[in-house]
């Protein structure tokens, strides 16, 4: 019994290429979708890394000013006359002996979009050339400046003065009787707006 040759035919040329441009189609729509994804996801996480420092710098700014012995917004620092707005919050602390202790200055650096903590509180106006020594504090293995919140697009304080009785000789002094801070927290794909008015408690002293 005499066999026959079996003849396998291959894919032809076309068919390579068609097979080729289908498959590289799919692996770039693949590949799109999850660089979407990716991007997606590092948005997300972005935003929300950013909307948690945003919160916890607001709760901070809120506790400092609620328990403050005195606030103090500008002092001379860059107000903006429209709004009577500043870059910079003055804060003295009360201990819980009900001293005084040393003021300190939340600061906003809109060059690097940070929400600054200085501890040693400069002398207003706090120009560019007060705030770059002040960014030169942040470094060494002693820092005086540390930062509150990152990803900050504005930051502004507002204050309402009013006299109260509360200096050593029972003599009016002003004092802010009301602090609002407003802080814009932007990733370049979401932003978030937060805004609190604090009354200081030394708002009640008579």
């Amino acid at each position: 019994m005499s066999s026959r040759p079996i003849h396998r035919r291959g894919f032809t040329l076309v068919e390579v290429l068609v097979s080729l441009a289908i498959g590289t189609m799919l692996m770039t729509a693949v590949g799109s979708a999850l660089y979407a994804s990716s991007r997606s996801l590092k948005a997300n996480q972005d935003f929300g890394d950013a909307t948690r420092t945003a919160q916890a710098a607001l709760r901070t700014l809120s506790t400092a000013v609620r328990t403050a012995f005195q606030c103090d917004v500008g002092s001379g620092a860059a107000i903006d006359t429209s709004t009577g707005a500043s870059n910079v919050l003055y804060v003295t602390p009360l201990n819980a002996s009900g001293v005084a202790g040393s003021k300190v200055a939340y600061i906003y650096d809109a060059v690097n979009k940070n929400l600054l903590l200085d501890t040693t509180a400069p002398a207003p106006p706090v120009n560019a050339t007060v705030l770059a020594s002040v960014r030169d504090r942040m470094a060494g293995s002693n820092p005086t400046v540390f930062v509150l919140a990152s990803q900050i697009s504005s930051a502004s304080f507002t204050a309402t003065y009013a006299d109260r009785r509360t200096d050593p000789f029972g003599d009016p002094v002003a004092r802010a009787v009301n602090v609002q801070v407003k802080l814009k927290a932007d990733t370049g794909s979401s932003v978030l707006e937060l805004c609190e008015s604090v009354v200081p408690r030394t708002a009640y002293d008579q």
